[in-house]
C-alpha cells in the first residue's frame, strides 16, 4: 500500500492577512483522513509566532477508533518474525535519513531549536533506529500474553 498521501489536504487564508494555512489530517486505520470536528489546533513557528499550519482536534470517537485499530493491528505485528520487522524498520530508517533535511527544518521551526540542534535530535533518533532495528520489539515481550 502507498502511504506516501501527502498530510496537506487544503489551504485556507489565515484570518485577514490572506497567508494560506495548510490543514493537516490524521492517520487511522491505513489511510489519511479529514476529522469529522471542524476544530483545528495551530501548528506555530516558535521564533515567530507564524502559523505553518493547523492540526486537527479529532473527536473521541475518531481517537477510539485510532486507539482500537492500533490495538487491531498489534497482534499482526508482534507475531510477524524478526527479520521481516526488521526490514519494516530499515526501511523506515530510510525514509528518515532521506527527508533528514526537512525534518530538522519543520523540527527547527516548531520547537524553537537551531538547526544543528534539530539534526542532532533527527541524527539521534536515525542511530536509535540502527540499533534497535527490530524497532526495540527483540527485548520486550507483549505483557498481556
Amino acid at each position: 500500500m502507498d502511504r506516501s498521501v501527502p498530510l496537506v489536504v487544503a489551504a485556507t487564508p489565515n484570518k485577514g492577512d490572506g497567508v494560506l494555512t495548510r490543514k493537516l489530517q490524521f492517520f487511522v486505520d491505513g489511510e489519511w483522513r479529514d476529522t469529522e470536528s471542524s476544530e483545528y489546533m495551530p501548528v506555530t513557528n516558535s521564533s515567530t509566532g507564524e502559523v505553518m499550519a493547523e492540526a486537527p482536534k479529532c473527536t473521541a470517537a475518531e481517537v477510539n477508533e485510532a486507539v482500537a485499530a492500533a490495538a487491531a493491528a498489534y497482534p499482526a505485528w508482534r507475531d510477524t518474525p524478526l527479520p521481516a520487522r526488521v526490514q519494516v524498520m530499515c526501511q523506515f530508517k530510510q525514509l528518515v535519513e532521506r527527508e533528514l533535511n526537512e525534518l530538522a527544518v519543520l523540527l527547527a521551526k516548531e520547537m524553537g531549536k537551531n538547526l544543528a540542534e534539530a539534526r542532532g535530535d533527527d541524527d539521534g533518533y536515525i542511530a536509535w533506529l540502527s540499533e534497535h532495528p527490530d524497532g526495540y520489539a527483540s527485548g520486550h515481550r507483549d505483557r498481556r500474553t
